[in-house]
């Protein structure tokens, strides 16, 4: 089995790695460890086992390269530091403490939306947010008559966290600049799913977790509760209210002890 991996180098200029994007596919693991259940297997053949074993044996080769890779980086550039980073795709609890070792670190997407609840609400607070360079402390809900003066600022808070066993530092930025550009794009899909609704409702069948069928209700039920034959459409406010509690805001997770400026610049 092949296994294709893309690898983006970025060498700051103190000469550290501070950007190294590897495209690795978290079902390799799962993988490896189906094939080493079918070794076992009493209810394979022995052609079925040599196959899993053959692919097992591609597979740890690769996983071998890929360290060489990486080796191989750290002393041709004499880097000190192998930063891997990552989109939420690749931000699993065992990736992130693969790379929470030796000289290995880590900068991963991290949903605020999936964050234990104390968590969400310390990220989604208005209170407590700072500037680069500026020692006040701002309150974003108080941006209001200031968008225009502040809209190309990022404004970030951060705080360790130990969960699942692993030390992280989590960092949240807020941008008025991407709250309206996330506001904007909500619009253009509230108004696509009103046109759809009026003109073409047979597309409603299918909705996408992201496309702007997520906005709209199918309902078959009356007010009294007797069953309709006619579906009704209508925009799903609730949805629209939840999704705009998270507009503007973003976070990732480290395990570095650096600036929190250089991180998120």
């Amino acid at each position: 089995k092949e296994v294709n991996k893309k690898i983006d180098v970025k060498i700051s200029e103190n000469d550290k790695l501070v950007a190294l994007r590897v495209k690795r596919n978290e079902k390799i693991e799962t993988t490896m460890s189906e094939l080493q259940d079918k070794l076992t297997s009493s209810s394979l053949t022995s052609e079925e086992k040599n196959s899993a074993f053959e692919e097992l044996q591609l597979l740890n080769l690769a996983k071998g390269k890929e360290t060489y890779l990486e080796d191989k980086i750290l002393n041709d550039f004499k880097l000190s530091k192998f930063i891997v980073c990552t989109d939420a795709g690749l931000a699993s609890n065992a990736n992130r403490k693969f790379n929470d070792k030796e000289n290995r670190a880590f900068i991963t997407t991290q949903s605020i939306k999936k964050l234990k609840k104390y968590l969400m609400e310390w990220s989604l607070s208005p209170e407590g947010w700072y500037l680069n360079n500026d020692t006040k402390i701002y309150n974003i809900n108080e941006l209001e008559h200031d968008e225009e003066f502040y809209k190309d600022k990022t404004f970030y808070k951060e705080r360790w966290i130990n969960e699942n066993g692993l030390e992280q530092k989590l960092i949240v930025t807020y941008s008025i600049k991407y709250k309206n550009y996330q506001k904007q794009i909500r619009s253009s899909q509230i108004e696509r799913a009103k046109k759809v609704m009026d003109t073409n409702p047979t597309k409603l069948n299918k909705v996408n977790q992201n496309d702007y069928k997520r906005f709209i209700n199918k309902t078959k039920v009356t007010s009294d509760g007797e069953i309709a034959e006619i579906e009704t459409y209508s925009i799903n406010n609730d949805i629209i209210a939840k999704e705009e509690m998270f507009d503007g805001f973003y976070a990732v997770c480290t395990n570095l002890n650096d600036d929190v400026n250089s991180i998120i610049k």
